[in-house]
């Protein structure tokens, strides 16, 4: 049985350790740290104000491959989800750092709108 099944069967010092543990996985979740989050999605995700765009390489790597390395570089292991636009005025590729510029050294420039990490 679990400690929510008899929390009555705690002993005082017990209960004092699993308040701690809790207020310490709250600290963690509202400050955005990973204590206590199984996921985060992240909204218009930018690096350094630009967008970030939607291939991790100069348009080669695109979609996963690009959300996967945003998701390591937030602290998580991996992408389980993202959405692109693809029309808009400046993102960064996050594997090489070239920007794109839509009209300028490209025709369209693909952003994600959200990617979800955990």
């Amino acid at each position: 049985m679990g400690v929510a099944d008899h929390p009555g069967d705690l002993e005082a010092g017990s209960r004092l350790d699993l308040r701690l543990d809790l207020e310490a996985s709250l600290k963690g979740a509202v400050s955005g740290g990973q204590t206590g989050i199984k996921g985060e999605t992240f909204h218009t995700p930018k690096v350094g104000g630009i967008r970030v765009d939607g291939c991790l390489y100069w348009t080669t790597k695109c979609g996963d491959p690009a959300a996967d390395e945003f998701c390591k570089k937030k602290g998580y292991s991996k992408s389980t989800g993202w959405e692109v636009d693809m029309h808009v005025t400046k993102t960064k590729c996050l594997g090489d750092g070239k920007i794109c510029e839509t009209g300028k050294n490209h025709p369209n420039c693909g952003a994600f709108n959200l990617i979800k990490c955990e």
